[in-house]
């Protein structure tokens, strides 16, 4: 409801006064800090260095960098030396054993016309020498054909001095040599092996020197090379050579030296440094940064949309919204100083604050937040990113709802053990420990260190948010509390009240799945209102009714305004806002019946406004709201009655919460008729627990003197309340607090 003074504001102001408005302006500043934290981590220090200069700078790898030209220069000198696939040339086999069958025959046949000359001019000496040397002149010239250089003195002794038998034999004998050699793999490596090979051979025989070195002479010149390259395989092996040299990656690896002071800056230094971004340029490149800013505004505006649409109960007050955003940027800024070792860095703290200040699933969604956020300048490897979101997920649970302040250590030393586990198990060297157990180490030590830093964290956040946090609550709860001490003394009808309306409320609460430590809370201080004015409440008044004297009118707004005096109480005494919620809403809009029929009666029906008798509201808008309403006119109803049976107990029951659905009063409370029915079993309980019916002993009339202050002091000390995350999960099983005596009816002065 706005107040006059809202109603007042200029338009502009009112619109920022939206909640909408407001949680859209903090993300959007939250995601402007983000981007700056980000951009201040992953951008390195830029150098002013030339190509051909020298350095002014040792210039040092600040993370580690993949030379793409060292990579790609390498991976072509892998395709040049990978080994070429060959294929035998039937055709070169061929040439090479058709050449020393033509040879052969060559040779045979200009040794046949010299014989058969000879033979027919065997008369003629002279005839014969010209002959002899005709056929040794044409037979240099037509093994020259092949390549195959002879002396005049060997071609002479081929032809005349050696025997048909003796050079038949060698030339069958050089032929088979070289058809064995040309079925052989003769290539461009292995062709002068292959042709020294066949010379040893050749050099090995028992012929004729002449008849050896002509044969040595003719494999020389025609043993050539019989495999060709097969081009598609050979390309296939070189490609594979290439992208197999792609993957091994030239890495300057963080912190090694990339270049010396006063060394000369070669191209690919320079090139090296420029690809990483270490080169100082007049220009700035706004690609990555807007990349960035994208990327960070789009996790904002998911994360601002879970809230508004998934954690609305969370954040019953817009400035509440404020915490996870101060808790992301605290953490952020810690993560950006200790980024050079991630594991170092207390990225548990977020979930461990606002799992307990907040609430489980707004703590999940900041984990996830922040683990992205600090993956764009960390580039962390996926087991890491995996390590983070289990330690966040399990940080979450571990404070949920923590009654203790000890849990946070215990949270810390579990955290410490569960993520040092999870950093072995996805650890690529789970054999070589020597490689993650100094991680473990240092992980433990921040989630320790985390730990710690939130017990003092959710202090200064509880008072700075003034949030209803467990601890807080039951703080509030304890007879420490100022307030109830005031209470009680001051008011000590109303504080027995509370007392009996938190009893209620509580095990209603805990019935239902409500928040049994708010739902106390509320119902103690739901009064506190009276203080101001504690003689006006019947509970109060010692025989003496100040209403009696006042007109009808006045006597009801006393009594209705003690909802906005409680209200101004809770803002003097900096009680948590759902506490206040429960005081200001525990009447809803009811009617002060009483006092509206004593003014019918007097003024007369039409001359009274019954909306003058009307509490300010508004209705109850949360379960414990509805259920400190329903507690506080049902224990009033039935103390005020003379009953002790439990039927009738639960027909006041009854008639009371119908009232109140009839009136629409739980209407926004969330309530269903589960619920109520829960709640009607709950009332019943406590309220027959206390007022039992008891057998008179002799005597004990003496104790009806008891005086309304005693009674109070005994309830100074509150009830115990059930600790622990179960107790929003299971259903009161325990049995009721344990009984009191109290005074008589009349001697509880009309409370």
């Amino acid at each position: 409801m706005k107040t006059k003074k809202e109603n007042e504001d200029p338009a502009f102001l009112r619109f920022f006064k939206n909640r909408n408005v407001y949680n859209l302006a903090v993300m959007a500043i939250t995601a402007i800090i983000v981007f700056f934290i980000v951009q201040s981590a992953s951008l390195p220090q830029k150098y002013r260095v030339a190509i051909g200069e020298r350095s002014e700078y040792d210039i040092n790898a600040p993370f580690d960098m993949i030379d793409e030209r060292a990579t790609e220069k390498s991976a072509r000198e892998a395709a040049n030396n990978a080994p070429k696939e060959y294929i035998r040339s039937s055709d070169k086999s061929g040439t090479m054993t058709s050449a020393a069958e033509s040879f052969a025959q060559t040779v045979l046949n200009e040794r046949a016309i010299l014989d058969d000359l000879t033979e027919v001019n065997k008369g003629d000496p002279s005839r014969v020498a010209l002959l002899q040397e005709n056929s040794v002149s044409r037979l240099i010239e037509k093994v020259g054909e092949y390549d195959v250089s002879i002396s005049r003195e060997q071609a002479s002794s081929i032809l005349a001095s050696i025997s048909l038998y003796n050079l038949t034999s060698f030339l069958d004998s050089l032929v088979g040599r070289v058809n064995s050699y040309s079925e052989m793999d003769i290539t461009n490596e292995n062709i002068n092996f292959r042709i020294n090979s066949l010379h040893r051979s050749i050099q090995s025989g028992s012929d004729n020197q002449n008849l050896k070195n002509m044969g040595i002479s003719f494999v020389t010149g025609n043993i050539i090379v019989n495999m060709v390259i097969n081009t598609e395989r050979t390309e296939e092996l070189q490609e594979e050579a290439y992208l197999l040299g792609l993957e091994s990656k030239k890495v300057v690896h963080k912190g090694s030296r990339v270049l010396n002071v006063d060394e000369f800056v070669t191209e690919d230094k320079y090139a090296l440094l420029a690809d990483f971004g270490l080169v100082w340029s007049d220009e700035v490149d706004f690609a990555p940064l807007l990349k960035t800013l994208v990327i960070i505004l789009l996790m904002s505006g998911v994360l601002l949309f879970y809230f508004n649409n998934f954690c609305k109960k969370y954040f019953y007050d817009k400035r509440l919204i404020l915490l996870p955003a101060i808790v992301i940027v605290i953490v952020m800024v810690a993560c950006r100083v200790l980024r050079g070792n991630i594991y170092a860095m207390p990225v548990y703290l977020a979930p461990l604050l606002v799992a307990y200040l907040v609430g489980l699933w707004p703590s999940l969604m900041v984990n996830a937040y922040i683990i992205s956020a600090i993956s764009l300048f960390f580039g962390m490897e996926v087991s890491t990113l995996l390590l983070f979101f289990i330690g966040g997920i399990l940080a979450s649970f571990l404070t949920y709802n923590a009654t203790q302040r000890s849990r946070f250590s215990v949270a810390g030393v579990v955290l410490a053990a569960s993520t040092s586990i999870v950093r072995i198990v996805v650890s690529e060297s789970v054999m070589q420990p020597q490689s993650y157990l100094w991680d473990c180490l240092t992980l433990s030590i921040a989630c320790i260190i985390s730990a710690l830093l939130s017990i003092g964290l959710i202090a200064l956040f509880e008072g700075i948010f003034n949030t209803s946090t467990p601890l807080r609550l039951i703080e509030l709860s304890s007879g420490s509390s100022h307030l109830l001490k005031r209470l009680s003394f001051e008011a000590p009808g109303t504080h027995h009240h509370s007392l009996m309306v938190g009893y209620m409320a509580e095990a209603a609460a805990l019935e239902i799945g409500a928040n049994p430590l708010l739902a106390r809370a509320g119902a103690y201080y739901h009064d506190v209102g009276k203080l101001k004015r504690p003689e006006f409440f019947t509970e109060n008044q010692n025989g003496n009714n100040p209403h009696d004297v006042l007109p009808p009118e006045k006597s009801a707004s006393i009594i209705i305004a003690h909802t906005i005096d409680g209200v101004e109480m809770c803002d003097k005494y900096k009680l948590p806002i759902q506490v206040k919620s429960i005081v200001r809403e525990h009447h809803g809009d009811t009617m002060a019946g009483f006092f509206c029929s004593k003014a019918k009666n007097l003024y007369g029906a039409v001359n009274v406004n019954e909306a003058d008798y009307r509490y300010s509201g508004p209705k109850p808008s949360q379960k414990e709201s509805a259920i400190v309403m329903m507690a506080d006119s049902c224990e009033a109803a039935v103390r005020s009655s003379e009953t002790r049976d439990e039927g009738e107990i639960k027909a006041i029951v009854d008639r009371i919460i119908k009232n109140k659905i009839d009136d629409g009063q739980l209407n926004l409370s969330a309530l269903g008729i589960n619920d109520v029915t829960g709640v009607k079993k709950e009332f019943v309980r406590v309220l027959c627990g206390f007022y039992h019916s008891r057998i008179k002993y002799p005597g004990s009339e003496t104790n009806d003197t008891v005086s309304i202050e005693s009674i109070a002091q005994q309830w100074i000390s509150p009830p115990p309340v059930a600790t622990g995350p179960q107790m929003f999960f299971r259903r009161r099983t325990d049995p009721p607090p344990p009984q009191r005596t109290h005074p008589s009816q009349n001697q509880r002065l009309n409370a």
